[in-house]
């Protein structure tokens, strides 16, 4: 009796919860249906319509941005209803919400390695995070970090002058793989204190687990087996992600444990030794690494944890790595094609550093932050490169309530995807979208936080979680970006190319060239087949070894 009684709530109780589901997905449906979208198929909605290849995907979301006129639209992958945004005034809504700070379900394959660091972290968890940042990137610390960018710099464009031509033809090279490895020696450096030398080959257990983690998440970003945890588990990427884990939290663990004992050792010392002590800070090359930041923080009254600090430092690196690594080599694709551009820029340099010669200015010692406040026109050629090819060219957020954008109802625990990478192809917003013109810049306000016109383009995001790294991650990209042009002069792959820029939302776009990239997202965005482009030293060999041996 007591068994059949116990069956008879159990049933009971499963149709109440089943009835309850079914209700909620009827009424799910009933709003997000009424939002125009192409059409589900049953069970995997519509993820063979958006490609299963990491090159195809963003050729797809151009295509239906511009398909439903760059306004929102509904797509829907398994059971988990996505809105794709790519007018200005839609993402506005979003990134200007206080509320919208949530990032859920796209971000998940980050969280192992990131966890709650400040890239992967949502609600008031997040804002305590960015209070914790804050510090890291006061000008003193940018200082700090730029001269560290300057010694990295000086080595990649040493590097890229071996394989540059003096006088003759030079052979086509892919700069991603270069730059790739310059921007995680600055990432590691910056963040931990410890010189880092993977661009001259000083690869270190440190720089192989970071690149096995970043491969891991790259993999993972389009593979359908591998979204899914319980199936992930099942491959061999899973248990390379464990084993750099497990290194990679091993030696950072060992880093800040060195540190925090070497600070603390420092503030037992007598006033004066603590002076002495701090003026030898002053000369190191990294003034204050995030390290030190982190462990001076207080999070609710507490100091870090080393868990908490092991998350800060990865986001720290993964961050300037990836998205430097993508703008970087966008930007110098694009002046591989604009030798106009190209031109305009040597002269904003010769300009600012006062010469006229090529071996002066090749040979600059040092770049100022004076110096980078007045490459404007270098800021506008890179501003407009990441019109075309944002560095992080997606953007979520998930709503836990149902929200309103003007006028289209979305319901809750909907993933809003804003499409960074399609904004820029929008003529409403860009006369000939198509056509590279820094100058677009050169009468709009990018630090205006409010009004229509600051969500136009968003390569660092806007509203309150904006990129606070964005001064210095510009910064940055003016350093590199500064001393490659002053050195090099930077080549098509072939003669004659065209500007290289495909509108591919446009089902009708052919590339101009087999040379032009072929993008994918893999988090960030990247090129498939390379950054592929030729080099020109703009002083000859002979100059360049007598240069280094006077030095």
């Amino acid at each position: 009796m007591f068994l059949l009684l116990f069956t008879i709530l159990l049933f009971s109780l499963i149709a109440w919860k089943g009835l309850k589901f079914v209700n909620y997905i009827d009424n799910v449906m009933g709003i997000m249906e009424k939002i125009p979208g192409p059409t589900p198929y049953p069970f995997v909605g519509n993820l063979f319509q958006f490609g299963l290849k990491p090159e195809e995907y963003p050729k797809k979301i151009l295509q239906y941005c511009r398909k439903y006129n760059f306004q929102g639209f509904r797509s829907m992958v398994f059971f988990q209803y996505h809105v794709m945004l790519s007018d200005p005034a839609e993402i506005q809504n979003i990134l200007s919400s206080s509320s919208l700070l949530y990032k859920e379900h796209l971000y998940s394959f980050l969280r192992p390695w990131l966890g709650d660091g400040l890239v992967t972290a949502a609600g008031a968890r997040w804002l305590k995070h960015r209070q914790i940042y804050a510090p890291a990137f006061e000008q003193n610390a940018v200082n700090g970090y730029l001269q560290v960018v300057h010694q990295a710099g000086k080595r990649l464009v040493a590097k890229l002058a071996e394989r540059a031509a003096a006088d003759g033809v030079a052979k086509v090279l892919d700069v991603q793989p270069l730059l790739g490895k310059c921007t995680l020696d600055i990432a590691v450096e910056n963040a931990t204190g410890i010189p880092s030398f993977e661009l001259n080959d000083g690869r270190t257990e440190l720089h192989a687990a970071i690149i096995d983690l970043c491969d891991v998440i790259k993999e993972r970003t389009f593979s359908i087996v591998k979204r899914f945890d319980t199936l992930f588990q099942l491959t061999p990427h899973y248990w390379k992600q464990r084993i750099a884990l497990s290194t990679l939290e091993r030696i950072i663990n060992k880093i800040v444990d060195q540190r925090r004992q070497s600070l603390q050792q420092s503030a037992q010392q007598p006033p004066m030794q603590q002076q002495q002590q701090e003026q030898k800070l002053l000369t190191r090359t990294t003034v204050r690494p995030f390290l030190d930041v982190l462990l001076n923080a207080q999070l609710d009254r507490r100091t870090l944890t080393n868990r908490e600090i092991f998350e800060e430092l990865s986001t720290f690196i993964f961050t300037e790595h990836n998205c430097t690594t993508s703008a970087l080599s966008f930007t110098l694709y694009i002046l591989s094609r604009h030798n106009d551009i190209q031109a305009k820029l040597y002269a904003e340099q010769q300009g600012i550093f006062g010469t006229d010669s090529a071996e002066q200015l090749a040979n600059v010692s040092s770049v100022e932050c004076v110096h980078l406040e007045q490459m404007r026109y270098l800021e506008f050629v890179i501003r407009e490169t990441l019109r075309l090819y944002p560095s992080v060219p997606l953007i979520a957020r998930t709503n836990r309530k149902a929200i309103d954008i003007d006028g289209m109802k979305i319901a809750k625990r909907t993933t809003v995807i804003m499409c960074l990478i399609a904004m820029g192809y929008n003529e409403k917003y860009f006369n000939e979208p198509t056509v590279f013109r820094p100058e677009r810049w050169e009468h709009i306000n990018v630090n205006e936080s409010m009004g229509l016109q600051a969500f136009t383009s968003v390569p660092f995001s806007a509203g309150p979680r904006r990129c606070i790294a964005e001064k210095y991650a510009m910064y940055e990209l003016k350093a590199l970006l500064s001393m490659i042009v002053r050195n090099l002069e930077i080549l098509p792959a072939k003669d004659g190319l065209p500007s290289g820029i495909n509108d591919h939302s446009r089902m009708d776009c052919v590339p101009q060239s087999e040379y032009d990239p072929i993008l994918n997202i893999r988090v960030t965005l990247k090129s498939e087949n390379g950054i592929q482009l030729r080099l020109k030293r703009r002083i000859n060999a002979t100059k360049q070894k007598s240069r280094v041996v006077t030095k």
